[in-house]
């Protein structure tokens, strides 16, 4: 990210741009000023993420909340979704079920969960319970 965020301001933002000019003036190669202004840009969002990262944990509803579904959404897509789509609603239904009940919960190991799938991490937990009554 912070060569992509480099490469476009030395492309188009002008005080970037004067930059660029400046420091090869002063005989310093692109590789030299690419390298500056990639850890001017980490210095210039450090605070602005640690910021944002200090907001998510104020409110329940922050942005970041969604991370686990959008991860679960990228596996699906990833491992078992056929590039080409399905045929027809039914189809998909019946793929994305055998997905979630007989692989992603039976079989999938979970790095959450010590490289267990969710369901063997579920009756391990409720094993080691203590029983109410």
């Amino acid at each position: 990210a912070l060569w992509t965020i480099a490469m476009v301001r030395m492309r188009s933002e002008p005080r970037t741009r004067a930059y660029v000019e400046r420091r090869t003036q002063e005989g310093r190669s692109k590789k030299e000023i690419h390298r500056c202004l990639k850890r001017y840009t980490a210095r210039e969002l450090y605070p602005l993420i640690i910021k944002d990262l200090q907001a998510a944990s104020a409110v329940p509803w922050h942005r970041s909340v969604n991370a686990p579904t959008e991860r679960f959404f990228r596996s699906l897509k990833t491992e078992w979704i056929p590039e080409t789509g399905y045929s027809c609603f039914v189809s998909a239904k019946r793929s994305i079920t055998d997905y979630l009940i007989g692989y992603y919960s039976a079989l999938r190991p979970h790095r959450h969960n010590d490289g267990l799938p969710p369901n063997v991490a579920e009756q391990l937990y409720w094993k080691a319970q203590k029983t109410v009554a």
